[in-house]
């Protein structure tokens, strides 16, 4: 299991991560430079005001940081020793991720200059950012530096410091930032309570109720510093990816947050010196020339019978400064869509303005306004708007319609290829002005189907019960699934359900000698203690999957979810029997029974034999078996059962025709927290098995 947790890890990080880390931090000792390899400036935005860049935040080991853009950057080490370096880059008017770069360096020149001050603090507490005239960029992340100042006549050296985020505003209506990590110095996360803090006078406990009641997020740390020195903290918040939608709905070109530290030295009456207060602006990089796939509105269902049918749009917008004749949409050609089933559905410049064109119509010399359809490339699709006049800012368009903007609907057909994912985007040219590249839309092709699942187990294991190296019955594993999983490769976060019924049984068997004496035998004799315990369960098991799959013939995955008994039944036998009672006592007795197999023929003879002691009891337990009035006791023990429902996980490997018939092996952990004889019962279980696929939803 632990092998297979690894690959599936180590696969997710490569495929996640192989653009970030084409990039390192590159380090020159001996002039204590940092700079980055292969830098480039981020791919603009279609349609951005400005050209796209980067802001940095470097941070260098030690609790000093650094916002400058420039490339290579000085910073001079105190002491010598092993630091870790990181750098985060938020890309500005793109719409590129965020991306941040570490690395480990080994410092032992420290002939340097060191020309860092602290900052200029107004009071005890200050925020700085990365972010570049203190906007938030969708979806990328913000770095928070919170410098701390404890007060030089302080007795104290502890203090609190939290970081409120997210005020309530109907204004905004949702939560523009996500609270990520924090990277701390002379400080520790503490749980976001401030009712027990002790040391938090009254007057701090008013102001912090107040920014609780305006419906603040918030963090809480607990920090120490000696009275007139400082610290610091950093910490990763990230912007939500609903900004451009929700400014956009709002019809506004910027929405308002702000960050706010509070700093309250322990003891100290709260005073305006404790806060600082950072405005943000929520920016909206809204991109007026997009791709989008509209149809289907999840993922593609792929059917080798049925054709999924597709449906796109491109929309564009002129905004230079002057009006452009014409406008050119090129579509790189899927060649899992079939061309000849091509439809548009919806245009502006609509039907009116600006029809198809005619047969034998020639764009150098006609001049009427028409809209063409080419197919006469076999990689890329093209959509033209002739004569159109889509004007930039005072211009008028056709028929003294001021056309700045403009789209294209269409919908076309999958043929019956088998393919991983669809990749949308389009290239639009201004005729006489610029040319932009849309941002690609995808959809994953997925299968959807039923099946059954038949399994073998074996190599079951038993905690909770008499004995671990218990005598175990095979048993049979059947289920039915439902999978949403790719066709080729790739990772479904759900991949499914199923619901399977498994039974299983064990005997646990024990013969224990002993020597006796006096008032049994005369004299001194010997004899056994025989028992057995069976236990029968059948269960229902209830379990949610995550998979990942390559090349359709290897797949694996993970699940969990609840394991409910059906029925079980638990029997117990004890024998108690003496030397004498069976006959004269003999040195080969004892050996036969000091030697005894409990599977032999012997063990069930003695354990049934009628000259001993016998005690003999049943335990039901399962929510479709009548439960047993009272208390259930065997020799002294209490086997009492209740109706619980356990847990199950699993892990799995296999292969095979991915979608249609596969076999696997897989390993299940089960666990009762209060079941049989009312203890925790651990029960897990390797299992072979065959999947069929029944039929599959389109």
């Amino acid at each position: 299991m632990n092998v297979f947790l690894h690959i599936l890890s180590t696969c997710l990080l490569l495929s996640s991560s192989i653009c970030l880390f084409a990039q390192k931090i590159n380090y020159l000792p001996d002039q204590h430079l940092f700079y980055l390899s292969e830098e480039r400036p981020p791919e603009r935005a279609a349609g951005a005001i400005c050209d796209a860049y980067w802001t940095y935040f470097w941070e260098f080991g030690d609790a000093s940081y650094s916002t400058t853009s420039s490339s290579p950057i000085k910073y001079c080490y105190a002491k010598p020793g092993s630091y870790e370096v990181r750098v985060s880059l938020v890309p500005h008017y793109s719409h590129e991720a965020s991306k941040t770069i570490t690395r480990t360096i080994q410092v032992s020149n420290t002939n340097c200059e060191r020309n860092y001050s602290a900052p200029d603090f107004k009071g005890f507490v200050n925020i700085t950012t990365n972010a570049t005239s203190q906007e938030l960029i969708p979806n990328n992340e913000i770095q928070v530096a919170i410098d701390y100042k404890m007060p030089n006549n302080s007795s104290s050296r502890d203090g609190y410091l939290f970081l409120f985020y997210n005020k309530e505003d109907k204004k905004i209506g949702f939560d523009p930032l996500v609270y990520k990590s924090a990277r701390v110095y002379e400080a520790a996360k503490l749980p976001s309570s401030y009712g027990s803090l002790s040391g938090i006078t009254n007057s701090a406990k008013e102001y912090l109720n107040r920014l609780v009641k305006q419906r603040y997020d918030y963090e809480l740390f607990r920090c120490e510093a000696a009275a007139g020195e400082s610290g610091r903290m950093f910490l990763t918040l990230k912007a939500s990816n609903s900004l451009d939608t929700v400014i956009l709905k709002k019809k506004k070109s910027v929405l308002r947050t702000d960050l706010k530290a509070v700093f309250i030295p322990k003891g100290r009456q709260f005073n305006d010196l404790m806060v600082h207060n950072y405005p943000l602006k929520m920016a909206s990089v809204h991109d007026p020339n997009r791709m989008r796939i509209l149809k289907p509105s999840g993922n593609a269902i792929y059917k080798r019978s049925e054709p999924e049918t597709f449906v796109y749009e491109v929309e564009f917008q002129n905004e230079g400064g002057r009006a452009v004749p014409q406008v050119n949409i090129e579509v790189p050609w899927d060649k899992n869509m079939d061309m000849e089933s091509l439809v548009v559905l919806d245009r502006t410049p609509n039907r009116y303005d600006c029809p198809v064109c005619p047969e034998g119509f020639d764009p150098a010399k006609d001049s009427i306004s028409c809209f063409e359809v080419k197919k006469d490339r076999a990689d890329v699709l093209e959509f033209v708007f002739y004569n159109v006049m889509v004007h930039g800012k005072r211009e008028p368009g056709i028929g003294g319609k001021k056309y700045t903007k403009g789209f294209v609907r269409y919908q076309v057909d999958s043929n019956r290829k088998k393919q991983n994912t669809n990749k949308a985007e389009a290239t639009i040219l201004f005729k006489g002005g610029e040319a932009f590249t849309t941002k690609p839309d995808q959809k994953n092709w997925k299968h959807k189907g039923f099946g059954i699942r038949i399994g073998r187990n074996f190599g079951q294991n038993i905690e909770g019960f008499e004995r671990r190296d218990s005598l175990f019955k095979h048993w049979n594993n059947i289920g039915l699934y439902y999978r949403t999983s790719r066709v080729k490769s790739g990772i479904t976060w759900l991949a499914g359900g199923e619901v399977s019924l498994a039974g299983f049984s064990f005997v646990a068997r024990n013969a224990t000698p002993f020597f006796i004496e006096d008032e049994f035998v005369e004299g001194f004799g010997f004899g056994a203690d025989f028992t057995q315990e069976e236990l029968d369960l059948q269960v229902l098991d209830i379990q949610i999957q995550a998979e990942a799959r390559w090349k359709e013939v290897i797949g694996g995955g993970v699940g969990g979810g609840i394991s409910v008994p059906m029925t079980g039944e638990g029997r117990l036998q004890n024998n108690f029997l003496f030397s004498q009672q069976l006959f004269e006592y003999d040195l080969a007795f004892e050996s036969d029974i000091l030697a005894l197999d409990v599977n032999s023929p012997l063990f069930d003879e003695l354990l049934r034999d009628d000259r001993g002691i016998r005690e003999e009891q049943e335990s039901n337990f399962g929510i479709l078996d009548e439960m047993a009035e009272g208390e259930t006791t065997f020799l002294g023990q209490d086997v009492t059962s209740n109706r619980n429902i356990g847990a199950i996980f699993h892990w799995y490997l296999e292969a095979g025709l991915m979608n249609n018939a596969v076999i696997g092996l897989r390993q299940d952990f089960r666990i009762y927290p209060d079941s049989y004889k009312q203890t925790c019962v651990k029960f897990n279980n390797f299992q072979v098995y065959l999947r069929l696929k029944l039929f599959s939803q389109s």
